[in-house]
């Protein structure tokens, strides 16, 4: 069955910014019973996901990107993606937020992802490497998700 228009859960999750990836992250999160806050607000920042584990707590942002857009555009979205995620690390650290682990999902295949990534300069901000911050495939989070709350990423 179909419905003429969405409502309740669904509709919520089409209005976000970061659409049905968020939400299925978040559906994910709970399925697996794993601790975590969604939209932690730190003043005008939002974290999309803060991940309660026995080694520490992850973030993880979530990021729709256009995929009919060229390669170069899709890059300098990543370089964006990523460099959002490098500042969320900077707010929640002076917010007092001590973060082991972050991720940025996106909407890329892991494939198209890693096409894109071999031709990305590295982050060279220390914090972000000291949290192991990458990008992730959707296909990719919840081998990641598993590894940090297993204490083995």
């Amino acid at each position: 069955m179909a419905a003429f228009y969405s409502t309740g859960a669904l509709d919520q999750a089409l209005d976000l910014k970061d659409g049905v990836l968020a939400a299925a992250l978040g559906w994910h999160l709970t399925m697996c019973g794993t601790s975590f806050e969604a939209g932690v607000e730190l003043g005008k920042t939002e974290l999309d996901f803060v991940v309660r584990t026995a080694r520490g707590d992850g973030l993880i942002e979530c990021k729709m990107n256009h995929l009919l857009a060229k390669d170069d555009a899709l890059r300098k979205k990543l370089y964006d993606d990523r460099d959002q995620l490098r500042d969320h690390l900077r707010i929640a650290k002076g917010h007092g937020i001590t973060l082991s682990h972050a991720a940025c999902v996106v909407n890329l295949t892991r494939q198209h992802l890693a096409s894109l990534s071999a031709t990305m300069q590295p982050e060279a901000d220390h914090e972000f490497s000291r949290v192991r911050g990458q990008i992730l495939s959707y296909e990719d989070a919840a081998a990641w998700l598993r590894d940090i709350v297993a204490g083995t990423g």
